[in-house]
């Protein structure tokens, strides 16, 4: 049985495990990476040390963090997980209150930094962006959900967001809306149907049906009257993708961060992600076959990644770009990747539909609903907004322009 001669934490916070004066494995806990060197370990007396070594390790580390910054205690991370139950608003307003504007926490082993400070805060997002580029690590085993931009990383992010942000240029989300139009001529039916019927307003209800029935519109050329249509199967998918009782499973995800994917599967439903690239690759063979176009937001992904596809947009090894080089050197060296294909990938262009729906269908059902209970509060301020409104559209004709969207009054 061969032993481990040494056991290093060094100041990077890089552990190293030498066997026989051979380094064989080393983890970088700041970059997440493990190396594996080509030597084989046989014994389980060997396996079960070094496993208890790289707990030590991590644990060790989490309590660390308490000393270089403002760490809730690392043995109180459950609770964290119960405060899932509270708004966020509330959660996030009691730590900035209990610990400071620059506070961390833990979510289970792993130590979380929370910045509340505006200037610090501006530095991450516009200064100091290129290196934070990557967001939290939540991969859910699902090759369409893990293919969000949200969800991906380093060279992968940079590509699918070089092709997407052209987008949501001004001229092609001009594009889109006829499509807005339409679906706002159903909600103004659904309210009046709602007010003929002497029935309370569930605007959340009516505004997330609204939502529901643009992002199909937009993104999966689906048109659907989800109000009235219930029971359509984009809406049951779609509805079954923002069911409440899988908040569990959120936790079990951060509790759990490297389950391996076939476990991470079976409590994540891939059924509504299957039903959307389905539905994808269905109306992209369609519009090959018959050479269709629509104004949607399909057909602006294809055709912008058509484009970027033909056109050189990027310099090869742009060190420019943190994204380019966040492969590390043991020297120190940065290795720099020539990005080969800029197109995206079945599984990328649907994740990015699948993303707009998400991103969309909630947030602005919930705004709508808060703006429609202020106004109901503030009849004044309604009036004002409804002759300003008023006297608008009289002097465009009763035409709405994306122009307006930009309108203050």
């Amino acid at each position: 049985m061969r032993k481990i001669g040494l056991i290093n934490v060094n100041q990077y916070n890089r552990l190293d495990i030498c066997l026989q004066n051979k380094v064989f494995l080393q983890h970088d806990e700041l970059a997440r990476k493990w190396c594996y060197f080509d030597i084989k370990i046989e014994s389980k007396v060997e396996k079960i040390v070094i496993a208890l070594v790289i707990t030590k390790f991590r644990i060790t580390l989490a309590l660390s963090f308490k000393k270089r910054a403002n760490f809730g205690h690392f043995f109180n991370w459950n609770f964290n997980y119960l405060s899932f139950l509270q708004p966020l608003y509330e959660i996030l307003t009691e730590r900035y209150q209990k610990l400071g504007p620059v506070h961390g926490f833990f979510e289970s082993r792993n130590p979380i930094l929370s910045i509340g400070d505006p200037e610090l805060l501006r530095s991450v997002m516009v200064k100091d962006f290129p290196f934070f580029t990557s967001r939290r690590g939540f991969k859910t085993g699902d090759n369409i959900i893990d293919s969000m931009l949200t969800n991906i990383r380093g060279e992968d992010w940079k590509r699918v967001r070089s092709i997407i942000t052209p987008t949501f240029t001004t001229g092609k989300i001009k594009r889109m809306l006829g499509i807005f139009e339409e679906c706002s001529k159903t909600l103004i039916n659904n309210f009046e149907n709602t007010v003929k019927e002497n029935k309370p307003i569930d605007a959340k209800r009516l505004y997330g049906t609204f939502t529901m029935d643009v992002i199909a519109s937009a993104a999966f050329s689906t048109k659907i009257d989800s109000h009235n249509n219930p029971d359509n199967e984009f809406v049951k998918m779609a509805r079954n993708t923002f069911n409440t009782r899988r908040g569990y499973k959120f936790i079990i995800f951060l509790l759990f961060p490297y389950l391996p994917n076939q476990i991470k599967r079976f409590f994540f439903n891939t059924g509504s992600a299957n039903f959307f690239k389905e539905t994808t690759l269905r109306i992209i063979e369609e519009r090959k076959r018959t050479g269709q176009v629509r104004n949607d937001f399909l057909q602006l992904l294809m055709d912008t990644a058509k484009e970027v596809s033909e056109e050189e947009k990027w310099e090869e090894n742009d060190k420019g770009d943190i994204a380019s080089n966040y492969e590390e050197q043991n020297e120190g060296q940065q290795m720099f990747r020539t990005t080969t294909n800029k197109k995206l990938t079945m599984n990328e262009l649907v994740g990015q539909c699948v993303i707009f729906f998400l991103a969309g269908y909630e947030t602005t059902a919930s705004t709508l609903s808060y703006a429609t209970y202020l106004l109901a509060l503030n009849q004044d301020v309604q009036e004002r907004l409804r002759e300003e409104v008023d006297k608008t559209l009289k002097e465009n004709k009763g035409k709405l322009t994306y122009e307006l969207s930009n309108w203050k009054g």
